[in-house]
């Protein structure tokens, strides 16, 4: 698990990309996270918020603090920070990818000869 750090107004926050932030964001939001693209800011300010709670459940961070954010290019970078970090963690590694591949060839050469 990998922190990161972002600004919002004037404090640096460590946030992380885990399971536990999948299901903080399924809580507040109250549906499942796909990695979608997120059409509505509330959802986008769950998962930011979801991802400060689980690199620290003991913040005294709240979401109302997101939505009062003056500088909202900090909260627009926020989100950026924390999908990226989706990203990566969501990522099949190239290991597991070469596998299925295999597997897949194998079962297919099995196919074709039946």
């Amino acid at each position: 698990m990998t922190k990161q750090e972002i600004q919002i107004g004037n404090r640096t926050l460590p946030v992380v990309f885990n399971m536990a932030t999948l299901l903080k964001f399924e809580e507040l939001s109250d549906r499942p996270f796909f990695g979608e693209e997120f059409e509505r800011n509330q959802e986008r300010i769950y998962l930011i918020y979801s991802a400060i709670y689980t690199a620290d459940k003991n913040t005294d961070f709240t979401i109302d603090d997101l939505t009062e954010n003056i500088q909202w290019q900090q909260v627009v970078e926020a989100f950026h920070t924390i999908t990226t970090m989706a990203t990566s963690f969501l990522s099949v590694p190239k290991v597991v990818e070469d596998a299925e591949k295999q597997e897949a060839d194998t079962s297919d050469d099995a196919d074709a000869k039946n």
